[in-house]
């Protein structure tokens, strides 16, 4: 007897897809022909990792939550995939890792943590990036719906008082441009004519709303 679609699939948990535009950079970078070490900052359930994993790259991820962990854990060993998880808080900086990585992953991770907590980590992370790394950040823009929809804490970042997008007591910073091209030259030394930057502004339906989502993408490989 035929195993059915449904039991024949892996029982995966939590985000399983991808960041569809960290996969246009994967293929247009050609890091399908050459698996290194990737770590990502804020790895969740392992949604992006295991996109790495499948052509062979050694995963590497960071999350504060451990639930994502357990989650991220379970994706892993479901598919047959080897990585590394730790639970962390980026505010801290990064913890003792082992260099040297060919990919850094930042998707939709770091707007969490304060300014003076992104630079750390980055600069940080560029002791463990090996030269030609690839680099991937996702960030939000001023744009977006959860602009200044909080308590005050730091230049145009707020502790969210929303409930509808499931971030409510969440901080939420929002970066422009110029702040991110100032950052990914000054911490990790990614020269912006090595940069692609891809503005995104999409609506979403959150929990009966509707809402207007802008992110900033930015790629590129270092020296």
């Amino acid at each position: 007897m035929e195993a059915s679609e449904d039991t024949a699939r892996p029982k995966l948990r939590g985000m399983i897809y991808p960041d569809e535009y960290l996969v246009r950079m994967f293929f247009k970078s050609g890091l399908q022909t050459s698996a290194g070490r990737v770590l990502e900052l804020g790895s969740g359930s392992g949604n992006n990792l295991m996109h790495f994993a499948r052509f062979g790259w050694e995963s590497v991820g960071l999350d504060y939550d451990g639930e994502s962990l357990d989650d991220c854990r379970h994706n892993f060993k479901t598919c047959g995939y080897k990585g590394d998880f730790h639970q962390h808080d980026l505010n801290d900086g990064l913890p003792d890792l082992a260099p040297t990585f060919q990919a850094l992953v930042a998707a939709s991770s770091l707007y969490y943590i304060r300014r003076d907590s992104v630079w750390r980590c980055l600069q940080e992370s560029r002791l463990l990036l090996a030269p030609g790394a690839a680099v991937y950040l996702r960030m939000r823009l001023p744009q977006d719906h959860r602009y200044g929809r909080g308590v005050p804490v730091e230049r145009n970042g707020w502790r969210l008082t929303i409930d509808y997008s499931g971030e409510q007591d969440l901080l939420n910073v929002f970066w422009e441009e110029w702040e991110l091209v100032e950052l990914l030259e000054g911490t990790l030394g990614l020269e912006k004519n090595r940069m692609k930057i891809l503005r995104t502004h999409y609506e979403n339906h959150q929990n009966d709303y509707f809402v207007s989502n802008s992110d900033i993408i930015i790629w590129g490989t270092l020296p």
